[in-house]
């Protein structure tokens, strides 16, 4: 079997019709509800386009075990790890295994990346003994893998006639 024929992959175009199908049966039911509230006299003001959940919020339970709405142009909430992945994401940028967004070049950039590999470093040393166990193992698992992959990236590269 070919290599072609191993990795061929099938679009699945019938999701956008769910999806649209999935729309238009939320849509019913929201009118269908804001009717009610209206013919029943209900003292809320009717549903309107400012008060509806922004279009691709999805209905999310918080960490305190309550609803919520994720709006997915907000922020997570900043924490230690995410302040680990974006750096990492960085670095990852410049060992070439994403493009980067500003130059779409997808070709490693061993500088940068170890920059972004040396930020990590300077976060380790400064936050030595204040990480919680689950935020120190996060750290030097990311810079462990983070080196490793710098190391063969290097090695390939050298190896490359130019």
């Amino acid at each position: 079997m070919s290599d072609d024929a191993k990795h061929s992959v099938k679009a699945d175009e019938a999701w956008k019709d769910r999806v649209k199908t999935e729309d238009a049966a939320l849509e019913a039911t929201l009118k269908a509800e804001a009717a009610t509230k209206a013919s029943e006299g209900a003292d809320a003001a009717p549903v309107e386009a400012s008060a509806k959940e922004p279009e691709g919020a999805e209905n999310v339970a918080t960490t305190d075990g309550s609803k919520g709405t994720k709006n997915p142009t907000e922020l997570p909430p900043p924490d230690f790890s995410m302040l680990i992945q974006m750096l990492s994401t960085q670095a990852m940028i410049g060992l070439g295994m994403f493009a980067d967004p500003a130059t779409e070049d997808s070709g490693p950039q061993l500088h940068l990346a170890k920059h972004f590999i040396d930020l990590l470093g300077v976060l380790e040393q400064k936050t030595k003994r204040n990480l919680t166990g689950h935020e120190d193992q996060l750290l030097q698992g990311t810079l462990h893998e983070l080196r490793m992959m710098f190391v063969e990236v290097k090695k390939a590269e050298t190896k490359q006639p130019e």
